[in-house]
């Protein structure tokens, strides 16, 4: 037993010197602990959970779809967020702990060895030696069990309960912000893309022009000064198309970063998903005055649903149980105590005879002063519950005016939308008129170069109010709490409304 009992010791030992965690069997009988790694489950979804979130390198190409589902298993907020959850859904279980007996056993073993020694009662005999060894052995048990407490037990448990929530909420808030934040980076990504690419056409029209001047030229119905504008263009679209070059690698590196992955990650985007923002694509087929609905009714929606909302008003449930827990502190108890103490009590010397000790008491306490503590203590939980109050409030307010801006922004998006594409349409038409009119000879180039600039304008702005568009309906998703992967599909007729979406 002793070489077993040492070789146990040693790997402990090892084990928290190495820094390792000690293994230790848990259950969980109150059965409130969410899973380790839960599939992702929004709002908007209809409490459907995804059975998403495996391990490995992220698709390629990459489609936005798989962009934020790895987001929201991968992202380090996201984890964090529920590995909250998980420390306060075990608070929750240890508050259940109060309303069962607590049971402690205790083993001692004691060896008492005494060496004496005597003068000899003849002189030249040698000294007379004495040796006692007594051992002894105890065995202890204790059962504590609070009879009455005036409500401090379930007032605990209450207040856990809802930290839970807030927890939970809070844990939605994060999912649905790091959801929204993929998908509108991972549209920015794809309009650094689409404008990269109308960077190149513009640069290929500016090389175009600028040999065309220099034809003229040698042909002897061209100026000189219409060749160096056309170089003067051709080099602010280098330019311009170098930048777009940097500001695509810099989109890449965000999304990657929000996915959790080293900004150093190489994404391919989906081809076809490119398709949603390039000039040419039309508008998408939304009944706008549907989705939008009325402002009033998403606001009230908003203010009933949000996660940050919800997570504000648990935490003001569970002040409001620590303010009950504290009074009921102040409140007499009832516990009863039951003991079994064989040779001796624990750490008290033992008795080499045998002896048992049955011990029952029931113990009544009354706090009657304790230098007013219980009154500082009070005031403080009663400032708690008003300042969570204020946060409810504020929370309340914050997701009113989120609603509010991204609605009105949706709105501006879906307008810009048919202007940009007539936009796009003119400046089109313009520039192929401007060509044909300085080819053949009834104009200047500096009609061509202006009609190009124009053209590429009308191309980025295009692109920008696509993106923008479809980010903006996200982001009015996101402050209504609605958001799901409903959302990610490309809007239609049949597409759900933020009013439409399943309850959970």
């Amino acid at each position: 037993m002793s070489v077993v009992r040492s070789v146990v010791t040693s790997a402990c030992w090892a084990l928290v010197g190495s820094g390792a965690a000690l293994a230790y069997p848990t259950i969980d009988p109150w059965r409130v602990m969410p899973p380790d790694a839960p599939p992702v489950q929004l709002a908007g979804d209809g409490g459907q959970a995804v059975p998403i979130c495996q391990g490995g390198e992220p698709a390629q190409p990459l489609t936005l779809h798989q962009a934020v589902e790895f987001s929201v298993c991968h992202n380090p907020q996201a984890r964090q967020a529920w590995a909250t959850a998980l420390s306060q859904a075990a608070q929750y279980g240890q508050s259940w702990a109060g309303f069962l007996p607590s049971v402690n056993i205790s083993l001692s073993k004691s060896r008492d060895r005494i060496t004496s020694h005597q003068q000899a009662a003849t002189a030249g005999q040698p000294p007379l030696r004495n040796d006692t060894d007594v051992r002894a052995y105890g065995r202890n048990v204790t059962l504590s069990y609070v009879l009455l407490d005036f409500g401090t037990r379930a007032a605990n448990v209450m207040q856990a309960h809802h930290l839970l929530s807030a927890a939970l909420a809070s844990h939605d808030a994060t999912l649905q912000a790091v959801f929204s934040n993929a998908a509108q980076t991972y549209y920015e990504a794809l309009a650094a893309r689409a404008a990269m690419d109308a960077t190149r056409e513009a640069e290929a029209a500016a090389k175009e022009s600028f040999q065309a001047a220099q034809a003229r030229e040698a042909a002897g119905s061209g100026y000189r000064a219409e060749v160096l504008q056309a170089r003067s263009l051709q080099a602010q679209a280098v330019a311009a198309r170098i930048k777009a070059d940097g500001a695509h690698r810099q989109a890449l590196g965000g999304l990657a970063n929000i996915m959790g992955l080293d900004a150093r990650t190489p994404l391919v985007l989906d081809p076809q998903a490119a398709q949603d923002v390039q000039p040419g694509s039309p508008d998408p087929g939304l009944d706008t005055e549907r989705f939008l609905g009325d402002l009033d009714r998403l606001m009230d929606q908003a203010l009933r649903e949000h996660p940050t909302v919800r997570a504000a008003e648990a935490q003001l449930a569970a002040a409001g149980a620590r303010l009950d827990s504290v009074t009921a502190e102040g409140q007499p108890s009832v516990s009863l105590s039951v003991g079994r103490y064989i040779n001796g009590r624990p750490n008290t010397p033992l008795s080499p005879s045998r002896s048992v000790e049955t011990l029952t008491a029931v113990t009544l306490s009354v706090p009657l002063f304790e230098g007013f503590s219980r009154n500082y203590k009070i005031r403080e939980a009663m400032a708690q519950v008003d300042a969570r109050r204020a946060d409810v409030a504020s929370a309340r307010s914050q997701a009113s005016l989120d609603v509010w801006r991204n609605y009105q922004a949706l709105q501006s998006e879906t307008a810009s939308l048919a202007a940009s594409l007539d936009v796009l349409s003119s400046g089109q038409e313009a520039y192929d008129v401007a060509q044909a009119r300085y080819r053949s000879g009834d104009s200047h180039i500096v009609e061509v170069l202006d009609a190009q600039k124009d053209l590429a304008n009308a191309r980025q702005e295009r692109i920008r109010a696509l993106a923008a568009w479809r980010t903006a309906r996200l982001r009015l998703l996101a402050s209504l709490g609605r958001v799901g992967f409903w959302a990610l599909d490309t809007p239609s007729a049949d597409t759900p409304t933020p009013s439409s979406t399943t309850q959970p």
